[in-house]
């Protein structure tokens, strides 16, 4: 019995001792498995206008907002999240399951490891103004609002960055309301430096004065 006793007391004491923890270098400290990467595999649309309840709702499809209303556009990446393993503390024997010592951070904090913006196009899909016609570009038409204290012209943006992508949505500010159409449609046509290539439709709506 004192021989049953002492091997139990060791088994305990060893998987005790060798329980791990699997840190991925993520903001959780010494420990906290984190799908901290992303990859972008599509995109999806959303809009939005300003409501006296909320800050925001979403513009529904036949909706007619009027330019002082509307908010933005919205370009979500459709995501695939990443863990990659850059720092395994393991024992490599452990009679008790792995440990995940604190709550990790939101996924997908730390972008895309390897995609970059090669290009990015916002294409009206009804007569816009004298200017822009159905299947045109107006890039020009929109300022960048994605976690921006200033706001910024779209080209200008896309210009400056040259980076691995760090966010999961692009927030985009309209500067003048459709003349010649008011129904407002939209494509966007992404681009990343793999060779990826992704489109979106808007649901069609209405920008009136």
């Amino acid at each position: 019995m004192k021989i049953k006793t002492i091997f139990l007391t060791l088994i305990l004491t060893v998987g005790i001792s060798f329980q791990s923890c699997e840190r991925i270098d993520s903001n959780c400290g010494a420990a906290g498995v984190t799908l901290k990467y992303f990859d972008i595999k599509g995109l999806y649309l959303l809009n939005y206008k300003k409501n006296r309840t909320f800050y925001t709702v979403q513009i529904a499809q036949g909706d007619a907002v009027s330019i002082s209303d509307f908010s933005y556009i919205n370009i979500n990446y459709l995501l695939d999240y990443i863990a990659l393993n850059n720092d395994k503390h393991t024992s490599g024997f452990s009679l008790m399951s792995s440990l995940n010592a604190c709550s990790p951070v939101p996924p997908g904090m730390n972008g895309s490891k390897t995609e970059r913006l090669k290009s990015l196009y916002v294409v009206t899909l009804n007569d816009f103004d004298s200017s822009h016609f159905a299947n045109d570009t107006i890039n020009d038409l929109f300022e960048n609002l994605t976690y921006s204290k200033k706001k910024q012209d779209l080209s200008e943006y896309l210009a400056q960055d040259t980076g691995l992508i760090k966010v999961q949505e692009l927030s985009l500010g309209l500067k003048s309301r459709p003349i010649l159409d008011n129904e407002f449609k939209y494509k966007v046509l992404l681009e990343l430096s793999t060779g990826e290539k992704y489109q979106a439709n808007s649901i069609p709506f209405r920008i009136i004065n």
